[in-house]
């Protein structure tokens, strides 16, 4: 069964301008992500694990700007 979040999602793709739960929950999931890197690959995409902590320390709500738009 499709969660509410995924629903929303397409319609939040097509409103430009719309902040969005999906935006929300897609930064989540990336951080997420981030976190789990070990070194290596975090040197692989440039990033230091001091970066990467940073970035997956932020509250989920905090969308990058071009998201927003």
């Amino acid at each position: 069964m499709p969660s509410l979040l995924h629903s929303l999602s397409p319609l939040a793709l097509r409103l430009p301008g719309a902040f969005s739960l999906a935006s929300m929950h897609g930064a989540w999931l990336q951080r997420r992500a981030l976190s789990k890197l070990d070194g290596a690959r975090l040197s692989d995409l440039g990033i230091t694990e001091r970066e990467a902590a940073r970035e997956a320390s932020r509250p989920f709500w905090d969308v990058p700007a071009g998201w927003r738009r």
